[in-house]
């Protein structure tokens, strides 16, 4: 007895009808048939009840079939725990994020330093996260949305705040904050889906109306203004506005052309989690990255906060 016959009468079990059953397995009815008789001899009992050629499984079946099904689930186990040993053993690591390009920078610069590792990273979609540690083709992810899977660790590590970026011509420049309340019919540009539109389209409904919006982006980040809407509005995650201050900091003389924002009515924040598999051996390397995502995201937390306060100082 092998397991490719008592897997064939597990779905022979299910269907209780051999045609069907034969179509699915991609063999004749006539050697199904051969190789349910030889499980039933493998059993010691008659396992179907067969009557006006049909077949029904029995009590004998249905517990021969429970018990089956049990033993294909710990192999099943078995197989993904050997998985997780071998995939422990090889270099590589295997990430995504689900808005951000921190990751890929990230991961740019670990590869730098270790190019005998194979680095894959990718964005996806919240289900697409999902799907791959299901499949176990993830080692961790970043997400901006809590992942209370069953085999998935989700930890939070960064909540910050979704800062207005308004131009020089808007009449929101040079303020401190602003409410929803106040952006009814206000021109605004904003990414076409992903995490940011999704948290933006939050709070415009807890507001109570919908955003006036002239332009959407489905390439990317909406981090600028194109001549013609220097009077639109955006937004950005406040480390992103960071970034850009100290990239403007860089160009001495050059006019500041855009400012943020803080946003309430209500308050505009999300949370950064890093997701991985739980119980599981992760590579070396690949354990090396998740530590090293960890320390930068609790520096950035500490250099935003600090940004954040100078920044804001005078409100």
């Amino acid at each position: 007895m092998d397991l490719y016959q008592l897997d064939c009468f597990r779905t022979v079990a299910r269907m209780e009808h051999i045609s069907n059953a034969a179509v699915v397995l991609h063999v004749t009815q006539p050697a199904l048939s051969k190789i349910i008789s030889r499980v039933e001899d493998y059993a010691g009992t008659s396992l179907f009840d067969r009557v006006k050629g049909k077949i029904r499984l029995n009590p004998s079946g249905v517990v021969f079939l429970q018990t089956l099904d049990q033993v294909f689930e710990i192999m099943d186990e078995g197989k993904k725990r050997v998985k997780d040993i071998s995939d422990r053993n090889e270099n590589r690591v295997q990430l995504a994020s689900s808005c951000d390009s921190i990751l890929f920078m990230l991961a740019e610069d670990f590869f730098s330093k270790h190019p005998e590792v194979r680095v894959r990273y990718s964005v996806m979609s919240h289900a697409q996260i999902r799907e791959g540690f299901l499949r176990r083709t993830l080692d961790f992810a970043l997400t901006t949305f809590p992942l209370n899977e069953k085999d998935v660790e989700w930890e939070p590590i960064d909540e910050e705040e979704i800062l207005l970026l308004v131009g020089k011509n808007s009449p929101f420049f040079g303020r401190k904050s602003v409410s929803f309340a106040e952006l009814r019919g206000v021109e605004i540009m904003c990414e076409g889906s992903g995490d940011l539109r999704d948290k933006i389209d939050s709070c415009f409904e807890t507001a109570g109306f919908a955003p006036n919006i002239v332009m959407e982006n489905t390439a990317g980040s909406m981090m600028g203004f194109n001549a013609g809407l220097t009077r639109a509005v955006s937004f950005v995650p406040s480390h992103r506005y960071m970034q850009m201050e100290e990239a403007h900091a860089k160009r001495p003389g050059e006019e500041q052309m855009v400012s943020a924002v803080r946003l309430n009515c209500p308050s505009c924040v999300w949370t950064t989690g890093l997701a991985k598999r739980p119980n599981a051996e992760l590579s070396n390397y690949a354990e090396m990255f998740y530590q090293i995502t960890k320390e930068y995201f609790q520096n950035l937390r500490d250099k935003c906060s600090r940004f954040m306060e100078e920044y804001f100082s005078e409100e």
